[in-house]
Parts: structure tokens; sequence; C-alpha cells
């Protein structure tokens, strides 16, 4: 996930960006299940590829 990716997780989930980057980095291997409910419904949507605009 790139960095404006994880933006927009912390944007739409209200998880900071700082955790998110240690989740992912794997400083934290076990994160807790409010942090990780906050953010895993928003993961689909800002995984997406921006539509080409035409």
């Amino acid at each position: 996930m790139k960095a404006r990716q994880l933006d927009a997780l912390a944007t739409l989930s209200g998880v900071p960006v700082t955790t998110l980057v240690k989740i992912r980095n794997g400083q934290t291997a076990d994160p807790r299940i409010d942090t990780v409910r906050a953010f895993w419904p928003f993961v689909d949507q800002v995984e997406r590829p921006d539509p080409v605009a035409a």
C-alpha cells in the first residue's frame, strides 16, 4: 500500500497513519482488534486503482 493510500485509509478509518505504517511494516505484529476493525472495512476502497480519466 502506497503512502497516499495509507493517508486515505487513515482519513476514512480514524486510525493514525503512523499506526497503519507500523502495522504494514511489521513493527506492530499483533495489532488490537479494535484497530483492525476500524480500518479493515476501507482497505478494498483505498486499494482500488484510480479510474482513468477519459
